[in-house]
Protein backbone atom coordinates (compact mmCIF):
# COMPACT_ATOMS: atom_id res chain seq x y z
CA UNK A 1 0.00 0.00 0.00
CA UNK A 2 2.79 2.45 0.93
CA UNK A 3 4.67 1.60 -2.25
CA UNK A 4 1.79 2.60 -4.52
CA UNK A 5 1.34 5.93 -2.69
CA UNK A 6 5.02 6.79 -3.20
CA UNK A 7 4.82 5.59 -6.79
CA UNK A 8 1.70 7.74 -7.41
CA UNK A 9 3.38 10.80 -5.88
CA UNK A 10 6.43 10.24 -8.03
CA UNK A 11 4.32 9.94 -11.18
CA UNK A 12 2.29 13.03 -10.23
CA UNK A 13 5.34 15.22 -9.59
CA UNK A 14 7.10 13.91 -12.67
CA UNK A 15 4.08 14.86 -14.78
CA UNK A 16 3.99 18.30 -13.15
CA UNK A 17 7.70 18.77 -13.83
CA UNK A 18 7.32 17.70 -17.47
CA UNK A 19 4.37 20.08 -17.93
CA UNK A 20 6.32 22.97 -16.39
CA UNK A 21 9.33 22.24 -18.60
CA UNK A 22 7.13 22.08 -21.71
CA UNK A 23 5.46 25.36 -20.70
CA UNK A 24 8.80 27.12 -20.20
CA UNK A 25 10.20 25.76 -23.45
CA UNK A 26 7.16 26.96 -25.40
CA UNK A 27 7.04 30.38 -23.74
CA UNK A 28 10.74 30.88 -23.01
CA UNK A 29 10.88 34.22 -24.83
CA UNK A 30 8.07 35.57 -22.69
CA UNK A 31 9.16 34.00 -19.39
CA UNK A 32 12.86 34.87 -19.52
CA UNK A 33 12.60 38.43 -18.05
CA UNK A 34 10.32 37.15 -15.29
CA UNK A 35 12.69 34.31 -14.43
CA UNK A 36 15.68 36.67 -14.30
CA UNK A 37 13.69 39.06 -12.10
CA UNK A 38 12.72 36.15 -9.86
CA UNK A 39 16.34 35.00 -9.54
CA UNK A 40 17.52 38.50 -8.59
CA UNK A 41 14.62 38.78 -6.14
CA UNK A 42 15.56 35.44 -4.61
CA UNK A 43 19.13 36.62 -4.14
CA UNK A 44 18.20 40.00 -2.65
CA UNK A 45 15.18 38.89 -0.56
CA UNK A 46 17.19 38.26 2.64
CA UNK A 47 18.69 41.74 2.38
CA UNK A 48 15.25 43.33 2.01
CA UNK A 49 13.84 41.19 4.83
CA UNK A 50 16.61 42.14 7.22
CA UNK A 51 16.44 45.87 6.58
CA UNK A 52 12.65 46.02 6.51
CA UNK A 53 12.29 44.13 9.83
CA UNK A 54 15.17 45.44 11.90
CA UNK A 55 16.00 48.81 10.39
CA UNK A 56 12.37 49.82 9.78
CA UNK A 57 12.79 50.81 6.18
CA UNK A 58 9.89 50.29 3.83
CA UNK A 59 10.01 47.15 1.65
CA UNK A 60 8.85 49.19 -1.32
CA UNK A 61 11.67 51.70 -0.89
CA UNK A 62 14.27 48.96 -0.50
CA UNK A 63 12.86 47.13 -3.51
CA UNK A 64 13.05 50.31 -5.52
CA UNK A 65 16.66 50.92 -4.47
CA UNK A 66 17.75 47.40 -5.35
CA UNK A 67 15.90 47.48 -8.67
CA UNK A 68 17.51 50.82 -9.50
CA UNK A 69 20.87 49.34 -8.56
CA UNK A 70 20.45 46.30 -10.81
CA UNK A 71 19.24 48.45 -13.71
CA UNK A 72 22.18 50.81 -13.13
CA UNK A 73 24.57 47.86 -13.33
CA UNK A 74 23.03 46.80 -16.65
CA UNK A 75 23.21 50.35 -18.01
CA UNK A 76 26.80 50.84 -16.82
CA UNK A 77 27.75 47.51 -18.39
CA UNK A 78 26.19 48.56 -21.67
CA UNK A 79 27.88 51.97 -21.47
CA UNK A 80 31.19 50.21 -20.94
CA UNK A 81 30.79 47.62 -23.70
CA UNK A 82 29.20 49.67 -26.49
CA UNK A 83 31.98 52.32 -26.83
CA UNK A 84 34.65 49.64 -26.75
CA UNK A 85 32.83 47.69 -29.44
CA UNK A 86 32.44 50.87 -31.50
CA UNK A 87 36.15 51.69 -31.11
CA UNK A 88 37.07 48.17 -32.12
CA UNK A 89 34.91 48.34 -35.24
CA UNK A 90 36.42 51.71 -36.18
CA UNK A 91 39.90 50.29 -35.61
CA UNK A 92 39.05 47.25 -37.72
CA UNK A 93 37.62 49.43 -40.49
CA UNK A 94 40.84 51.45 -40.55
CA UNK A 95 43.00 48.34 -40.62
CA UNK A 96 41.20 46.62 -43.51
CA UNK A 97 43.39 48.26 -46.21
CA UNK A 98 46.51 47.25 -44.29
CA UNK A 99 45.23 43.70 -43.96
CA UNK A 100 44.47 43.74 -47.65
CA UNK A 101 48.00 44.78 -48.56
CA UNK A 102 49.45 42.15 -46.22
CA UNK A 103 47.21 39.55 -47.83
CA UNK A 104 48.27 40.59 -51.34
CA UNK A 105 51.96 40.48 -50.42
CA UNK A 106 51.42 37.07 -48.81
CA UNK A 107 49.76 35.79 -51.99
CA UNK A 108 52.60 37.23 -54.09
CA UNK A 109 55.23 35.61 -51.88
CA UNK A 110 53.38 32.31 -51.54
CA UNK A 111 52.87 31.88 -55.26
CA UNK A 112 56.12 33.41 -56.46
CA UNK A 113 57.57 29.96 -57.21
CA UNK A 114 54.56 28.99 -59.32
CA UNK A 115 54.69 30.06 -62.91
CA UNK A 116 51.73 32.38 -62.87
CA UNK A 117 51.82 35.31 -65.16
CA UNK A 118 51.79 38.80 -63.78
CA UNK A 119 48.56 39.46 -65.62
CA UNK A 120 46.85 36.67 -63.65
CA UNK A 121 48.13 38.12 -60.39
CA UNK A 122 47.01 41.57 -61.51
CA UNK A 123 43.53 40.25 -62.32
CA UNK A 124 43.30 38.66 -58.87
CA UNK A 125 44.40 41.96 -57.34
CA UNK A 126 41.77 43.89 -59.29
CA UNK A 127 39.10 41.43 -58.16
CA UNK A 128 40.24 41.84 -54.57
CA UNK A 129 40.18 45.60 -55.02
CA UNK A 130 36.62 45.37 -56.30
CA UNK A 131 35.79 43.37 -53.22
CA UNK A 132 37.36 46.04 -51.03
CA UNK A 133 35.35 48.73 -52.81
CA UNK A 134 32.14 47.03 -51.78
CA UNK A 135 32.33 48.34 -48.20
CA UNK A 136 29.10 50.22 -48.76
CA UNK A 137 27.38 47.00 -49.70
CA UNK A 138 28.79 45.31 -46.61
CA UNK A 139 27.48 48.10 -44.40
CA UNK A 140 24.10 47.88 -46.12
CA UNK A 141 24.00 44.16 -45.47
CA UNK A 142 24.82 44.79 -41.80
CA UNK A 143 21.93 47.25 -41.56
CA UNK A 144 19.71 44.75 -43.32
CA UNK A 145 20.80 42.08 -40.86
CA UNK A 146 19.96 44.33 -37.93
CA UNK A 147 16.59 45.08 -39.48
CA UNK A 148 15.93 41.38 -39.89
CA UNK A 149 16.73 40.84 -36.22
CA UNK A 150 13.84 42.98 -35.01
CA UNK A 151 12.50 40.06 -32.99
CA UNK A 152 15.71 39.83 -30.99
CA UNK A 153 15.85 43.60 -30.57
CA UNK A 154 12.25 43.58 -29.34
CA UNK A 155 13.08 40.79 -26.90
CA UNK A 156 16.02 42.82 -25.60
CA UNK A 157 13.96 45.93 -24.96
CA UNK A 158 11.12 43.93 -23.43
CA UNK A 159 13.74 42.39 -21.13
CA UNK A 160 14.90 45.87 -20.14
CA UNK A 161 11.33 46.84 -19.26
CA UNK A 162 9.86 43.65 -17.79
CA UNK A 163 12.83 42.42 -15.74
CA UNK A 164 13.08 45.50 -13.48
CA UNK A 165 9.31 45.57 -12.99
CA UNK A 166 9.17 41.91 -12.07
CA UNK A 167 12.20 42.31 -9.80
CA UNK A 168 10.57 45.22 -8.00
CA UNK A 169 7.26 43.43 -7.43
CA UNK A 170 8.88 40.12 -6.48
CA UNK A 171 11.08 41.89 -3.93
CA UNK A 172 8.26 43.99 -2.54
CA UNK A 173 5.78 41.12 -2.19
CA UNK A 174 8.21 38.42 -1.08
CA UNK A 175 7.00 36.95 2.17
Amino acid sequence: MQYTRVNNKFIFWTCILVCVLIFFSLFSDICFPFVVGFIFAYVFAPFVDYFSKYKYISRSFLSFLLTAGVVSLFVLGALEIIPRLRDYLIFLHGKIPEYYSIFVSFINDAFSFVSISKSDIASVQTELQKFMDQKVYVLASIVEGVASKTREITKFFSFLIIMPLSLFYFLRDWC
